[in-house]
């Protein structure tokens, strides 16, 4: 077990970035994403924007992961350039969060399905990946027969693979199940099958070496650090006086191969000299003509600057000056004068409700104009009157402007949840209206400043009845309008 081990921790010793995740997201009228090929990896699609997003885990150096994306794309009747995904990746290193580059995966749209005979084309690795895919897909199903032998199976995606192009990934996989049908062949056990099974279906699901053994000389996933770890552990069980070497000495003889293999670092930048050429007219004419645009835009950003300090200068001293105040409504006086209720049929059969709602204007130097005043005096939901004053009307400055409403109103019928609210109250004595309204009101700031608002009152108002019908004091002193 020292072998498949050391591998584990030279991938872990390799570690370049944690917490990957791809996102692969659609272009809302030109894409959509039916499906990601991604192995054993974690997916999480997002209903509403249709993206879908991997979770690769921890990334070894030098390794690579591989997904096929299944696009759908609308029909176009004619020609045109789309979008069809847009990728990008987070990931972390050392705890620090990074966020990748947003890619754009672009096409021509010709109005036709397929190539030039009608025909889909893909590339060999585009193939070979859904070649990959498949193996994965018949490799699991293998391993979900758990009460019969999956030697039917296994023979199946043999089969599928001898009509596959050959290539080194194609000729591994055919290679592989090859050598699991000749253990098969010669006695294998169910237990050791499922190992086997699991195995490879880690290996390829998650693109990542395991211990599945050579196959023509190869072995898939493997990276220069798991290779280095495999080899020193390799030496050790044959001579367990060797001790390994230092972790410092991997680092090094990792740059050795790196630099055998003719991987190079990206070189330093280059240090320009920058030098200015007088004798050349052309260059500054060019100077000249960059210096009088920044020039303007100084000007420019200096005068917008003046004119909102200007104006901010302006207001505030208008505000000092006029000190507005926001007009409001309020109820000074209620009185429920009649009150005629049916319980049989939960019907108000008559209703007297003189009502006094003031329109007050605080302001000591400008008049105010109310319009479209509307009141609704409701019980339990149930509209019990409509109050309404169409005609607009001037309330004076520091002075109110009393609105009298007498409401009478019959036939009202309650639901059942308000009979039951207006038997309640006739037996404690005390009924309550709901009062909602609002009012649009107007008025001048300074001269050229004109203020336009909606004030609206929403209250509550109990009356003592049966008794004398006179409203509580302390909803006449709540009951006033707001302003935003």
């Amino acid at each position: 077990m020292s072998e498949p081990l050391s591998q584990i921790v030279g991938g872990l010793l390799s570690i370049v970035v944690q917490d990957l995740k791809l996102t692969v997201s659609p272009l809302p009228g030109d894409s959509a994403i039916e499906k990601v090929n991604a192995g054993l990896y974690l997916q999480t699609r997002d209903a509403n924007t249709g993206s879908v997003t991997v979770s690769f885990g921890d990334l070894f150096a030098t390794e690579v992961r591989r997904i096929i994306v299944d696009v759908l794309l609308p029909t176009v009747r004619k020609g045109k350039k789309v979008t069809a995904i847009i990728a990008y990746c987070t990931y972390s290193i050392k705890g620090k969060p990074f966020f990748s580059r947003q890619v754009t995966a672009t096409i021509r749209r010709t109005g036709s399905a397929g190539g030039p005979n009608g025909a889909m084309i893909n590339s060999e690795a585009v193939r070979t990946e859904q070649v990959r895919e498949r193996y994965i897909e018949n490799l699991q199903q293998a391993l979900e027969l758990t009460e019969a032998y999956p030697l039917d199976k296994l023979v199946e995606a043999r089969n599928d693979l001898q009509l596959e192009q050959s290539n080194s990934m194609i000729d591994i996989l055919r290679a592989q199940l090859d050598k699991l049908l000749e253990l098969i062949s010669l006695g294998m056990g169910f237990n050791a099958l499922r190992a086997c099974l699991l195995s490879m279906t880690m290996l390829h699901g998650r693109q990542r070496v395991a211990e599945t053994g050579h196959v023509k000389g190869d072995r898939l996933y493997v990276t220069q650090f798991t290779d280095m770890s495999r080899k020193q552990a390799g030496d050790h069980e044959k001579d367990p006086t060797k001790v390994p070497p230092p972790a410092s000495q991997d680092v090094e003889q990792a740059k050795i191969v790196r630099d055998q293999q003719g991987i190079k670092r990206p070189p330093p930048p280059a240090v320009v000299e920058m030098r200015t050429w007088r004798t050349w007219c052309g260059h500054w004419e060019s100077r000249h003509e960059s210096s009088r645009r920044a020039w303007a835009m100084v000007i420019l950003c200096t005068l917008l600057a003046v004119g909102v300090l200007v104006t901010g200068v302006a207001l505030f001293a208008v505000y000092l000056v006029y000190k507005p105040k926001m007009p409001y409504l309020v109820v000074s006086d209620a009185q429920l004068g009649a009150l005629q209720y049916a319980q049989q049929d939960g019907t108000i059969q008559y209703l007297q409700l003189p009502i006094a709602i003031l329109a007050e204007n605080k302001n000591s130097k400008a008049g105010v104009t109310f319009s479209r005043v509307d009141f609704a005096l409701q019980f339990h939901g149930v509209d019990v009157a409509l109050l309404r004053t169409p005609a607009p009307f001037l309330v004076a400055p520091e002075s109110s402007l009393p609105l009298q409403y007498n409401v009478v109103s019959a036939g009202r019928t309650l639901d059942s949840a308000g009979m039951r609210s207006m038997d309640e109250s006739l037996s404690a004595g005390v009924v309550s209206f709901d009062l909602h309204g609002k009012a649009r009101t107007r008025w001048k700031v300074g001269i050229f400043l004109k203020v336009h608002f909606w004030t609206r009152i929403s209250c509550r108002l109990h009356f003592f009845f049966p008794g004398n019908g006179t409203v509580m004091p302390a909803d006449v002193r709540r009951c006033r309008s707001r302003s935003p």
